[in-house]
């Protein structure tokens, strides 16, 4: 059995702190509660529609349920929505929409989103960077209505 060193503690040897000290090479352990059950009481609640992402865990949403949902608070119709209509706040409305179903539905392809609005699969693509860049740029409108619909999206 390898001696701790004493200026190391518990944690630092299951993997939490500096891993750089002298002699302490060894692949370090995450921290879970399968690893460290002394140290972490209850046991993960498994949780079907969620993923992780990075470190955060994202609620995984139905494309329809995002559409449809989006759509009563936009007060637009799944007409409108397929429409042929280049105006701005239908353009808006569609790249809400795509980038909310690209964003919380992960087993949704971008070929399904796509044919929810009745577009092409690089139009979803094209809507989804263009909703990127203007929350990017900061373009206040757009920006505030997505906000405010993933706002109450991931509010239920």
């Amino acid at each position: 059995m390898k001696q701790i060193p004493e200026n190391r503690n518990l944690l630092t040897m299951w993997g939490v702190g500096d891993n750089e000290a002298p002699g302490f090479n060894e692949p370090t352990v995450s921290l879970n509660y399968f690893t460290a059950p002394g140290l972490i009481k209850e046991p993960p609640v498994p949780t079907p529609f969620h993923r992780e992402a990075g470190n955060m865990v994202q609620p995984q949403f139905d494309a329809e349920f995002i559409c449809r949902f989006a759509l009563r608070q936009l007060r637009l119709t799944h007409e409108d929505l397929t429409g042929a209509c280049r105006k701005q706040h239908m353009v808006d409305a569609r790249s809400i929409i795509v980038w909310l179903c690209y964003k919380y539905s992960f087993k949704t392809g971008m070929r399904k989103i796509a044919d929810l609005i009745n577009r092409d699969r690089t139009t979803a693509i094209h809507m989804v960077q263009r909703a990127n860049n203007c929350i990017d740029t900061c373009e206040c409108k757009f920006v505030e209505k997505l906000q405010r619909i993933e706002g109450l999206l991931l509010s239920r």
